[in-house]
C-alpha cells in the first residue's frame, strides 16, 4: 500500500496519495480506527489484521501517520495466535485503547 486514496471533503474529490515507511501488504477484511492528536494537528490510522486476495489470513498491525503519510509496523507482542484474524471489527474505546472482535458470518 505505497499509494492510498484520500477523499477531500472540501473539494469533494478523491486524490491518490503516496506513502512511505514500513508499507503493509494489500489486504481485504481488515479493520481500522483513526486517533486524532489532542490538538487535531495530526492523526494516526491503526490498521489491524485482514486477509490477502487469496484469502490467506494476516495477523499484524500498522499505523499510518497523517499528514506525513508514513507507515510503521507495530509488534504484536504476546498477542494470542489466531485471535482477530480476518473479518474483524475495531472500535476505539479510549485514546489509547483499540478493541477488536471477530465477526462470525
Amino acid at each position: 500500500m505505497d499509494e492510498i486514496w484520500v477523499y477531500d471533503i472540501a473539494s469533494l474529490k478523491w486524490m491518490k496519495q503516496a506513502t512511505t515507511g514500513d508499507t503493509p501488504s494489500v489486504r481485504t477484511r481488515s479493520c481500522s480506527v483513526l486517533v486524532p492528536a489532542p490538538d487535531l494537528s495530526s492523526y494516526q490510522l491503526y490498521m489491524f489484521s485482514g486477509a490477502t486476495r487469496g484469502d490467506v489470513r494476516i495477523l499484524d498491525m500498522y499505523v499510518l501517520s497523517i499528514p506525513a503519510f508514513v507507515w510503521r509496523k507495530i509488534d504484536l507482542v504476546n498477542y494470542p495466535d489466531g485471535w482477530g484474524i480476518g473479518d474483524t471489527i475495531c472500535t476505539l474505546t479510549r485514546r489509547d485503547r483499540m478493541n477488536s472482535a471477530l465477526a462470525i458470518l
